[in-house]
């Protein structure tokens, strides 16, 4: 299209010659002012035709996220069936249980978030010394969960132990001291979480 506008410039120019320069450029304005009308026209059926396109794209990411939370759904089925092979395990708790914010208090929850992050590896997730770092201990970390070890502990006992680590209670050298880690308030939180973790 462009090169027809020049053409057309160039005949002008040839035509009318040099003296009727300006006029020709004032018409060849006028030619692509011209222009400019007829694609004014067809604008609105270009917005019109992008914003379709926008639609259906729209619509077909709106059909996809629906496909998707249905396929993400778990089934309620399942997870009686799972619920039901738990129950017969010895070692599981029950719904109620696993929800935190109605078992626990802010301290202990803060507690279990600390006690998963730092001491999960060794003393495994429930306390019951079963980490999967634990099988390279020796000697094995104690369980949290026998009530008798942990009657004879002290939250002081305990304070001490995770500050300076076990050594300093004459307890395995392979606990490491936290006092640079964890804050005095943060051991507190982790002490209260230790002695939820007490079966009676």
């Amino acid at each position: 299209m462009k090169k027809n506008y020049l053409l057309t410039l160039r005949k002008i120019v040839i035509l009318n010659g040099v003296k009727k320069l300006n006029t020709s450029i004032s018409n060849c304005f006028e030619i692509f002012r011209g222009v400019y009308i007829e694609r004014s026209k067809y604008a609105q059926y270009d917005n019109y035709n992008t914003l379709r396109k926008v639609s259906y794209l729209l619509f077909t990411l709106f059909i996809l996220s629906l496909f998707l939370l249905s396929a993400c759904k778990h089934n309620p089925e399942k997870k009686s069936s799972n619920v039901a092979a738990d129950s017969t395990n010895s070692n599981s708790t029950s719904i109620i249980e696993e929800n935190i914010w109605t078992r626990y208090n802010f301290d202990q929850r803060d507690g279990k978030r600390l006690f998963e992050h730092y001491c999960s590896v060794c003393h495994g997730v429930g306390g019951a010394g079963d980490g999967f770092n634990s099988y390279n201990l020796n000697p094995k970390p104690n369980s949290f969960r026998d009530s008798v070890y942990m009657s004879n502990l002290s939250d002081p006992n305990l304070q001490q132990i995770i500050t300076l680590g076990g050594q300093s209670m004459n307890k395995s050298t392979l606990m490491p001291a936290y006092s640079h880690t964890l804050s005095e308030i943060q051991i507190e939180r982790l002490i209260k979480f230790i002695r939820t973790l007490v079966k009676g």
